[in-house]
């Protein structure tokens, strides 16, 4: 059994329903309010309420600012929480106590959490997400539950690896802006699969060679300083790799032959011919700066493709009939594409459609989207009407028209609409904003 609760509106309180729910194995508690009050009721629950959760549970999850709140002892008379504390584990809630059986820990917020919270987490926590978390040191490490497999910080840059090669982790996010990488990858357990270093900038060609063999997903997307030849480093099994090398055509065929998703982050060097080299098993490709890419690119793409992200200011209206029919997400950056695009696309899955520069597109366009559409991004759109809204797919849930005004009438199958005038938001309609 599961729950979610989602604080839709202001004055929004923290359900007590959980009390109740004494087999619920899953709780999620997501924030849809944009610039919330952190400090009203609606910004989560206090160490008292969260007590109560059923022990049951296996998974937690809490997205909302300053998750890492509720686990502090409410009642504390003293100095600030938590930064003016010197011994704060006695001011945690016991959660290893609480929730015996947990298995997964998601908190969005997390920025105060430091290395003495970590004592209280169950022995049993085999996955551990502080989004926003960069106070967590190497000291904490010891306390880390042994059987973690998944440990994801993404903008933690002081845990430098040390200690964690006793963990059996099968994933692990760190920032990486301040590591020393033969320290990190020292540290790294030989069963690791997915590696994931955000915001690392100094790793080199040596330092790939040295990474375990086992890691079938490796994202560096900040790092400019491996060169395109170490892609002949990688392991064979490796399915996933985003990038931020400076690569040529030679480069693709460096590749290991069966990835799934590939994301390249500086592609001017690539010509149309490299598309043709792409591993055929891709489900996902994203290339960004790709300024020689044109139209007589597009049929050379795996038509395995499911997603697809580009970053071509040189493709036109042309490429549409040879896009992959299979898409369920398409994202063409900058180019001015105009109604001719949507009359010649032909994908019946898509789901998601993201045309950032598309400025000419006029309502009729409206009426030729793919019916299965939920998500539609026309940010630059500056023709788009009242009228639209009669054509849009009943699957839409979700409708970006930033540079488009007059509206008046929202379908009520949207939950989120924005445009320069009018913004919808679920249990929040906004009236005209004038400028």
């Amino acid at each position: 059994m599961f729950f979610e609760y989602k604080f839709t509106a202001p004055g929004c309180t923290w359900p007590r329903l959980q009390e109740r729910l004494t087999s619920l194995t899953s709780f999620t508690a997501v924030s849809l309010l944009p610039g919330m009050d952190l400090n009203s009721d609606a910004a989560g629950p206090k160490s008292d309420q969260i007590s109560r959760l059923p022990s049951s549970l296996t998974r937690l999850s809490l997205n909302f600012p300053r998750a890492e709140s509720c686990w502090a002892i409410s009642n504390y008379a003293g100095a600030a929480f938590p930064t003016e504390i010197p011994t704060l584990m006695s001011l945690y809630v016991p959660m290893s106590e609480i929730l015996p059986n947990l298995l997964t820990l998601e908190l969005a917020g997390a920025e105060s959490v430091l290395d003495d919270w970590v004592p209280t987490l169950p022995r049993t926590l085999t996955s551990l997400t502080l989004k926003n978390n960069n106070r967590l040191t190497d000291v904490c490490v010891p306390n880390l539950p042994p059987g973690m497999t998944i440990l994801n910080l993404p903008h933690n840059d002081r845990l430098t690896g040390l200690g964690l090669k006793r963990l059996p982790l099968s994933k692990l996010t760190l920032s990486g802006k301040a590591l020393a990488p033969n320290l990190l990858i020292s540290g790294l357990s030989m069963c690791l699969e997915d590696l994931e270093l955000p915001h690392n900038t100094h790793m080199n060609n040596d330092d790939i060679a040295k990474l375990p063999r086992s890691i079938a997903r490796l994202s560096l997307p900040a790092n400019s300083t491996i060169k395109g030849d170490a892609f002949s480093l990688l392991s064979p099994g490796l399915t996933s790799l985003t990038t931020a090398a400076d690569i040529n055509d030679a480069d693709i065929l460096r590749l290991p032959k069966h990835m799934i998703t590939l994301a390249l982050h500086r592609c001017s060097k690539l010509s149309n011919e490299a598309i043709g080299y792409l591993p055929r098993t891709l489900t996902l490709f994203s290339a960004w700066n790709a300024a020689n890419i044109t139209d007589e690119a597009i049929p050379l793409l795996p038509k395995s493709l499911k997603y697809l992200y580009l970053d071509a200011p040189n493709l036109t209206d042309e490429c549409a009939p040879f896009l992959p029919s299979t898409l369920l997400e398409l994202k063409i950056q900058t180019v001015p594409l105009t109604d001719n695009f949507f009359a010649a696309i032909r994908l019946p899955n898509l789901v998601r459609l993201e045309l950032s520069g598309a400025r000419a597109v006029s309502d009729h366009s409206i009426s030729l989207l793919p019916p299965n559409l939920r998500y539609l991004h026309l940010p630059s759109a500056e023709e788009l009407t009242q009228a639209c809204m009669h054509d849009i797919p009943r699957t839409l849930e979700i409708f970006v028209a930033w540079s488009s005004q007059g509206f008046t009438w929202i379908p009520p199958t949207l939950k989120y609409f924005y445009s320069a005038d009018l913004t919808l938001l679920p249990g929040v309609f906004s009236a005209p904003v004038k400028s």
